[in-house]
């Protein structure tokens, strides 16, 4: 495996015979594992207060969708239209479509 010299922001070249093994394996090697999680104390105070910014806004939707959707569509009263000209009622129509 190459060294990765600490000042140098590429790894060094990989000698010969490991490039020469790598291009013989049947196997392909692995991508590099990237951490592109980043946590809450390596972020620095700028972002922090962004995230307090935008902390109730987000609390607040998780709460719509959990429980507002719910409640809203328990609360809508069933609406009837009532066409003047056929004395058909749009309830009874939009019933008779899904059924």
């Amino acid at each position: 495996m190459a060294k990765h010299n600490k000042n140098s922001p590429l790894p060094d070249k990989p000698s010969s015979s490991t490039a020469a093994s790598a291009m013989t394996s049947t196997t392909a090697a692995a991508p590099p594992r990237r951490n592109r999680k980043v946590s809450r104390k390596a972020a620095p105070p700028d972002f922090e207060a962004l995230r307090e910014l935008f902390k109730h806004h987000i609390e607040s939707f998780d709460h719509m969708l959990e429980y507002g959707i719910e409640t809203m569509f328990r609360n809508i009263k069933p609406v009837e239209i009532l066409d003047p000209l056929t004395n058909k009622s749009l309830r009874n129509i939009l019933f008779s479509l899904v059924i």
